[in-house]
Order: structure tokens, then C-alpha cells, then sequence
């Protein structure tokens, strides 16, 4: 009986998938802080140049000074925060000729990338796509600031995975300035609604499997979102020149 028994274990065990680690991961302390103040730079909560101290972080969120500080180099290297020596962290403000070339770099991967998705998207992806355009304006109508970039966050990833990993990283390394520039243009009046338009036509024209027309889309969407950051920032305490 015994031998039955690891003969039985020993087959078992050959059918179970090796090597695969399904353990669930806990999201640490650390993460937990970084999200809470990025969340806060993003929906206006902190403003931009604003100075802060590690005092007050460690009293609003809780941890300990170590902690704080290794949340500010996370975000300094997101560019999101500035330290300067003598001075400490504040809220980075970005200049206008950074913005534009944000959206420049934006407008020409994404495009492109939206533009050669339309050759491989399939059904599946268009329900994904048509789902984010509903949680994008479910967060509208409940006036959810982070709701919207999440849910825009998502729809382009579903088109910039499933055309090119590698292009989906790239994008990644500018993704909190971008999602920051996101937040910033939703405070113009009536932009989420001109936005959840954006993204339909984005959507129909991959229905349509038009790469071309997949890509104007994607670029008039971008277009749109510099020019309401450009109208919100003008009546802010950034100062921008005159459109070219």
C-alpha cells in the first residue's frame, strides 16, 4: 500500500505545472505610500512647487522617516518630485517646453502604435476597449479624477500590449508625468465629455480595422489633451507663452 501510495504522490506530482510561483504578493508599505502621494500630485491635492516636509509625510501617512524618504526618491525618479539640496523635496513643476515635449513624444509612439494595433486587434480587445470607455464615464459623471486616468491608463495599455511589449515599457517611463498632464487637463470644463468622445472614435475606427484612421484618432485625442493642459496651466501659476 505504501508503494502505491508514491507511486500515486510521484505521478500526481508529475501533472501539477513546475516551476510556476503563484504565490500572492502584498502590496508593501512603501508601494502603499508612494500611490497615496502620487494619487495627491495627480487629482490637484498638492500643487505644483509646492515644498513639503518629512514631517508632515510622516504624520499624514503614518511612517516612519526612512520610509518617507525612500517614497520621495521613488517619486523624484518619476520626476513627479524635485529635491534640492539645502531646500528639500517639492512638487516638480514642469515648464511648458517639457509639457509639449511630453506630448510630442506621447503623440508620436501611441499614434503610431494605435495606427499598427488596427491591423491585429480583434474582437476581444474592442470589448476591453468599449469596457474602459465605460468606466471612464462612470468616473466622469462621479467626478473621480483618479477614476479617469485609471480607466484611460488601461485603455491604451490593452492597444500598447498587444502591439509591443517593449513599446509599452517605454511609454511606462513617462507614464506619471503623462498621467500628471492627464489630471491637469480634466480640470478644463467639459473636457471628460470631449475626451470619452476621443476615445470612441478611437475605438470605432479599430472596429473598422482602419489604421489610418486609428491613428489620426489617437493623435487628435493627444492634440487635445496639450491644448486643454495649455488653457488650464495659463490660468494657473505656471506661466505659458503664446502658442507657436
Amino acid at each position: 500500500m505504501r508503494v502505491l501510495a508514491t507511486i500515486a504522490s510521484r505521478t500526481s506530482s508529475r501533472n501539477e505545472p513546475q516551476g510556476i510561483d503563484l504565490a500572492i504578493q502584498p502590496v508593501s508599505v512603501l508601494d502603499q505610500a508612494a500611490e497615496r502621494l502620487r494619487r495627491a500630485i495627480m487629482i490637484g491635492e498638492l500643487k505644483p512647487g509646492q515644498r513639503l516636509t518629512e514631517r508632515y509625510l510622516c504624520t499624514e501617512m503614518g511612517i516612519s522617516r526612512p520610509s518617507v524618504r525612500a517614497v520621495l526618491r521613488r517619486l523624484q525618479a518619476e520626476q513627479l518630485i524635485t529635491i534640492i539640496p539645502n531646500r528639500g523635496p517639492s512638487i516638480a513643476k514642469l515648464s511648458w517646453t517639457e509639457i509639449e515635449e511630453i506630448h510630442e513624444v506621447w503623440e508620436m509612439l501611441t499614434g503610431e502604435a494605435t495606427g499598427r494595433f488596427a491591423d491585429i486587434v480583434t474582437d476581444d480587445d474592442i470589448k476591453r476597449l468599449e469596457a474602459e470607455v465605460v468606466a471612464f464615464k462612470q468616473a466622469a459623471k462621479a467626478n473621480d479624477a483618479a477614476g479617469h486616468i485609471a480607466a484611460t491608463n488601461r485603455f491604451f495599455r490593452v492597444i500598447l500590449v498587444g502591439h509591443n511589449q517593449i513599446l509599452n515599457d517605454v511609454i511606462a517611463s513617462l507614464l506619471s508625468r503623462i498621467n500628471f498632464l492627464r489630471a491637469q487637463s480634466m480640470r478644463q470644463k467639459n473636457r471628460a465629455r470631449e475626451c470619452a468622445k476621443e476615445l470612441e472614435k478611437i475605438v470605432a475606427a479599430l472596429k473598422r480595422r482602419n489604421r489610418q484612421a486609428a491613428k489620426a484618432a489617437t493623435i487628435r485625442h493627444i492634440a487635445q489633451c496639450c491644448t486643454a493642459a495649455r488653457e488650464v496651466f495659463d490660468h494657473g501659476s505656471t506661466e505659458v507663452p503664446p502658442a507657436r
